[in-house]
Formats: structure tokens, sequence, C-alpha cells
């Protein structure tokens, strides 16, 4: 629907500024864009809960086994993350309550606040910076699916949820016998 109130036409962008008002019209009545957009979205609807993704327009094949492969590497990325990053966030939580306002608490405060303030693409990006530039540890770039490629994920994905696990630890209640009096 949100396709439907944005400036220009998917079968012109398909088919690039030479094609004729015919071609465009053609590939219009092929994608099925004349037909009202509740009935496309209906269409749509049932296709998905029947299994039927549609077709990818740029890859040319069905949608469905696309995204089943990219989930299964995600789905991977994110158990290896919760391995990492659950234990860790917990440990590090219990450590920072232990020493409640001592300088470990304050470090494990500050680099929560840290972790939490900066976005999600500054820290992947900052991550590369460090683990494939400045220390080497792993490649930058990678043409297929290595075990580098995981670990750099892995890694900034531990990170980055160690951080926003962290809050949690602190904003867990406290024992009452904890509280000033």
């Amino acid at each position: 629907i949100v396709v439907q109130v944005l400036p220009g036409d998917v079968a012109s962008m398909i088919l690039g500024t030479d094609a004729t008002p015919e071609d465009v019209e053609t590939m219009r009545e092929k994608l099925g864009l004349n037909r009202p957009a509740h009935i496309r979205y209906l269409e749509w609807i049932g296709g998905a809960v029947r299994g039927d993704w549609g077709t990818s327009l740029r890859l040319n094949q069905p949608v469905a086994p696309l995204i089943m492969t990219r989930l299964a590497n995600s789905s991977v990325l994110a158990a290896l993350t919760l391995i990492i990053a659950v234990p860790l966030a917990i440990g590090l939580g219990v450590y920072a309550g232990l020493r409640q306002g001592r300088f470990a608490d304050r470090i494990v405060a500050l680099v929560t606040l840290i972790g939490t303030s900066l976005p999600e693409f500054v820290w992947g990006n900052l991550l590369i910076i460090i683990f494939a530039f400045w220390l080497q540890w792993l490649p930058a770039l990678v043409r297929r699916l290595a075990w580098a490629a995981i670990l750099v994920v892995l890694l900034g994905m531990s990170f980055y949820a160690l951080l926003h696990l962290l809050p949690a630890a602190y904003d867990a209640p406290r024992p009452l016998a904890d509280l000033p009096q």
C-alpha cells in the first residue's frame, strides 16, 4: 500500500528510461499493476499463506527459497550470538552488581551507556575497523560465506547484544535489604 503513494512506477523503473509507453503498459499488465491495490494485496496474502511468496523481479527466482536460505544463515548467527552474549552479559551484570558503587560497576555502566547510545550501523563499522583493519584478525571482505565472515558478524552481534542486555541487569529489581533505609 505504501508503494502506491510513492511517486514513480515499478514497471517504468524495471524497464528504464528507454522504454516505450507500450512496453511499460505491457509490463504493468504482466506484473498485475493495472488491478486495484486491495485486490493485489489480498492475492498476495493468499499466496503467502499457501507458501507462494511470488517471484523476485531482480533475480527472476521464487522468493521463498531465497528467504529460507538466508533465514538458515541468520538463525545460525543468532544462536551463536546468544550462546556468547547471554552468559557474558549475565556474568558482567552479576560482577558489577556484587561491586555496586565501585570502579568495576562504573566501568560496566559506562560501557553499557556507550554501547546503547550508538546505533547498530556505527557499531558494525567500528567492529569491522577494529577486527579487520587494526588487529587484522579477520578479513574485511569475503566473496563467499566463510568461517571468518561468520566470526566477524558473530563478534559484532555478540558485543552489540551484550551491551543491550547489560542495562536489563541494572534495571532488575533489587532485594529490599539493598534499598536505602
